[in-house]
């Protein structure tokens, strides 16, 4: 009820229109009887409130600023909405009281209920009164607004020249035609009592304002036209009224098509199950209006003028776009990842763009999806994730619908703080704070939460933390230090600060996450997981590192030996004793290893930057750009070889069987047919090599059993940097001992010269005491392949092969790059070739001999090179013990060397 100033103004709007009365009665007796439904009744008060209402709200906006509201002129304008209102008084205080089916003050809504209840009238009756009560209520209310506006009408204002008509004319449908703008397909008996009793609920269907269920934004007159597709019949037209109106448990909206009788009473509807619906509709944009298709053939037409057609046309676009931003996108570039009812959501927003208010909103819907994109590849199309969708979405029970997207890219970093809330009502409810950039400014995002399970989860999903029901954490390990920099030294100087920002973070853990092994001891593949992830979490935040490997992707390179800050600490040279409780005695071996990255969105990270350095937030930024954009190095330092190794197994496949520190390997003089430019009289010496024997978990594609590699990595051996090739269980170890291995003579001649290997990695000096390399193995007829040094050898050719089979394969999916041999040729497109090209043709852009150089440091466990050289490797230990735990760990036995004679293969 609106009280005293409601009632007092719809008297004072009586008293003004009080002469109307008469003219009203003889106009609807000539049009009607008098005696027709209450319920018809009701839909007439209700459409002349509506015509009326509409009338005055058209004529107030478009009144211009300088026009004076007594103009003589303006104010004869308002006549006929006047007219109208007074219809709907009329009807309602004149008309319906009076009817004999009213049920009014006299007898009570209570009465009524509790002597009738039960009954079909007694229902009825209270949906009546209700809509009687709902009119009244909406006319004061307006009357009280037109009193405040001084648009009320004169008194004794004259009527003469405007409609005073009461029953708007209805053409007379065919049975097939009513049952078709009735809303209901069926045409038994029984379905049109069941459709007649729902008419009694006119709230519903000619709506005046929001109701307990349903959001009201707004109405229009229009002219409809029903039509089949016979040519031979004539579009019939009539007058009807639109509603809009939105469901308080969804999203999109509905739409209203109501006539003043009980002829049309369709509504338009999201669900297709129930016709119509949205999918039923066509619109006619450059016509302003919109055809819905109808049972038994027909098709109804609405035309609007062009305000209202705009004003449905962007509320149900709205609408739609939203419901469907609450999907992941059809393509399959998305998948559903998270879902939680916030508590209260604050959205801070200098530019005003997403148009959230400035307080806080209860009840926000926040989804995160997963965007996958697809690399196609010669083995088919490969998924790599690339970044999250966060949609942050007003609750369907708010009237006025606001959201936000926010495209969370990998080289975006996520600046995050975990609070308690501080409001009284909060009660200390778990938040979190996120800022993040947009264009030039930066927004922040105020999320409270209902409890901390809810706001961790969302933080371990944002961040690659969180593991689905088919993954698994296959390792925990304990860090020292993580580093990312570029590959090339040039880069490094230019976007690289002169301090490394990650190496003064507090590292505490670093986990791996794989897909979930199938079956019961089944290995878990490493190269082609989509779910292989390198988290490592700090004491401000977390960097994670998604190694989606395709083949020949995963590059690795482990020290040869430790850096001063780690060999200060231990002896080079073990006890005995040693060797019988550890497999791996080289104990000056540096617990590190560095991971030789392609360009790709795979890196993400995120800082509480209360708990970092003001430059740590920007540095971290420039490092994920970076990624994005140039080859990188991704170092991890562990406390301990277990841990390496255990991260070694994890990541690649293999399991370390041997991991040592050999004092000197040396490769016979070469073959016939296996030219070395340079290199052809002499042996190939390298002093101090980091050895490892790796095994795979599981055997080959085609059922074999699992293969073992030697990986060997040097610093300043001529021949190669790093090098790595299979051991076969058929193939010949001889075990060398003092007088049996070959001799150095370069190095007797000349000591340490840097052409033969002398300048080694450190940790040991010249290799002296321990027997200087003579505790060894020879691998007779050893399978390798040493790098390529030429920058225009095969390495050139295969980067120029690669490139243009990407070239066809791009020209081949229709894009336009694939036909233009420039199309990528500098900035955003070069970052768009490395990444798809990989990592050789991204070393290989303008990087010349020194990319050459980076990648021979490197290698690959999951594809070899050819092995094109058949010769002896000599590999020297400096104790027995050593060289035994390297013999335990190959494929097969290791024979004694007798007599110094080698019985090699041919």
């Amino acid at each position: 009820m609106m009280g005293p100033q409601g009632d007092a103004a719809l008297e004072e709007f009586a008293a003004r229109v009080v002469h109307m009365k008469g003219i009203f009665r003889l106009t609807a007796e000539k049009e009607k009887s008098v005696q027709a439904s209450l319920m018809e009744w009701l839909r007439a008060s209700i459409w002349w409130f509506l015509k009326g209402k509409a009338g005055l709200e058209e004529l107030i906006r478009g009144r211009p600023r300088h026009l004076d509201p007594s103009d003589p002129q303006w104010r004869e304008q308002l006549a006929q909405p006047h007219v109208d209102l007074a219809k709907c008084w009329w009807i309602v205080t004149e008309v319906v009281p009076l009817h004999p089916n009213w049920v009014g003050e006299e007898e009570p809504r209570s009465a009524v209920t509790t002597s009738s209840r039960g009954s079909t009238r007694a229902s009825e009756s209270e949906r009546i009164y209700d809509v009687v009560e709902h009119v009244l209520a909406n006319l004061k209310a307006l009357m009280m607004s037109m009193s405040r506006n001084n648009v009320m009408p004169p008194s004794a204002s004259l009527i003469q020249g405007q409609d005073t008509m009461i029953w708007v004319p209805y053409p007379s449908f065919s049975l097939d035609v009513k049952t078709s703008l009735s809303g209901t397909r069926s045409k038994s008996i029984l379905a049109e009592e069941v459709q007649q009793k729902e008419m009694y609920n006119l709230s519903s269907v000619i709506p005046l304002a929001d109701t307990p269920t349903d959001f009201y934004y707004g109405r229009m007159f229009v002219t409809a036209s029903i039509f089949t597709d016979d040519q031979n019949t004539e579009p019939i037209s009539f007058a009807c009224v639109v509603s809009l109106i939105r469901d308080r448990t969804d999203y999109q909206i509905k739409m209203l098509i109501c006539s003043q009788s009980e002829l049309a009473n369709l509504c338009v509807q999201p669900d297709r199950k129930l016709a119509p619906s949205w999918y039923d509709v066509q619109w006619r944009t450059r016509y302003n209006g919109l055809y819905v298709s109808l049972p038994h053939g027909y098709t109804l037409s609405l035309e609007f003028n062009e305000k209202d057609f705009k004003t449905i046309w962007n509320i149900y676009d709205y609408t739609t776009k939203l419901e469907l931003s609450l999907q992941p996108i059809s393509d399959g570039q998305e998948r559903f990842a998270y879902e939680v009812t916030l508590r209260d959501f604050q959205l801070t927003d200098p530019t005003g763009s997403y148009g959230f208010p400035p307080e806080r909103i209860p009840r926000c819907r926040a989804r995160v999806f997963k965007r996958i994109a697809v690399k196609r590849e010669p083995t088919g199309d490969r998924r790599i994730h690339s970044g999250y969708r966060l949609l942050v979405v007003t609750s369907p029970k708010t009237k006025t619908l606001r959201s936000l997207t926010y495209e969370l890219a990998q080289q975006i970093l996520i600046n995050f703080e975990f609070q308690n809330d501080g409001d009284v009502n909060a009660k200390g409810a778990p938040v979190l704070l996120m800022r993040l950039p947009r264009r030039e400014a930066q927004i922040s995002l105020f999320m409270s939460f209902n409890d901390a399970n809810e706001r961790n989860t969302l933080y371990y999903i944002l961040n690659g933390m969180s593991v689905t029901s088919h993954e698994d954490i296959v390792a925990r390990l304990k860090l020292d230090n993580v580093s990312v920099k570029p590959a090339s030294a040039s880069a490094q100087q230019e976007l690289i600060p002169a301090t490394d920002p990650l190496k003064d973070l507090q590292w505490k853990d670093l986990v791996v996450i794989n897909r979930r092994a199938e079956e019961e001891g089944e290995s878990i593949k490493t190269v082609g997981s989509e779910s292989l992830r390198i988290v490592a979490r700090h004491a401000a935040g977390a960097l994670t590192d998604r190694c989606n490997f395709g083949p020949g992707e995963l590059h690795l390179r482990l020290p040869p030996s430790s850096p001063p800050s780690l060999s200060s600490s231990t002896s080079s040279n073990p006890s005995p004793s040693a060797f019988a409780t550890n497999p791996f005695p080289s104990n000056s071996l540096a617990p590190i290893i560095t991971l030789l990255r392609a360009p790709a969105t795979s890196l993400t990270s995120s800082t509480d930057p209360r708990a970092t350095s003001p430059s740590v937030p920007s540095a971290l930024s420039t490092i994920l750009s970076t990624a994005l954009s140039h080859p990188t190095t991704r170092t991890y330092t562990f406390p301990n070889l277990a841990s390496l190794h255990k991260f070694q197994e994890v990541l690649t496949g293999q399991r370390v069987r041997f991991d040592g520190l050999a004092e000197r390997v040396s490769i016979s003089r070469k073959r016939t047919g296996s030219a070395l430019p340079g290199l052809s009289k002499r042996n190939l010496e390298a002093r101090h090599v980091r050895v490892q024997i790796v095994r795979g978990l599981s055997g080959s594609d085609f059922g074999g059993a699992p293969t073992s590699q030697i990986a060997l990595f040097f610093e300043g051996f001529p021949a190669a940097d790093a090098m790595n090739f299979l051991l076969r269980p058929t193939d010949a170890y001889e075990r060398v001992e003092g007088k049996h291995a070959p001799k150095d003579k370069e190095r007797e001649s000349r000591e340490g010269s840097p052409a033969l290997g002398g300048g080694g990695g450190g940790g040991g000096g010249g290799g002296g005491g321990g027997g200087e390399g003579k505790f060894g193995v020879r691998l007779v007829d050893a399978k390798f392949s040493l790098p390529n040094r030429d920058s225009g050898g095969k390495e050139k050719e295969r980067d120029k092969e690669k490139e243009s089979r990407w070239r066809m394969s791009r020209s081949g999916h229709g894009n336009a790059a694939g036909q233009d041999p420039n199309a990528y040729a500098d900035g955003e497109g070069l970052e768009r070739r490395a990444q798809e090209l990989g990592l050789d043709a991204a070393l290989g852009v303008g990087g010349g001999r020194d990319a050459e150089a980076l990648r021979r440091r490197f290698v690959c466990l999951d594809e070899l090179e050819f092995a094109e050289m058949h010769d002896d490797v000599f590999i020297g230990f400096g104790s027995e013990q050593e060289r035994d735990a390297f013999c335990d760990a190959l494929p097969a036995a290791a024979t004694t060397m007798s007599r110094g004679m080698t019985f090699k293969r041919r």
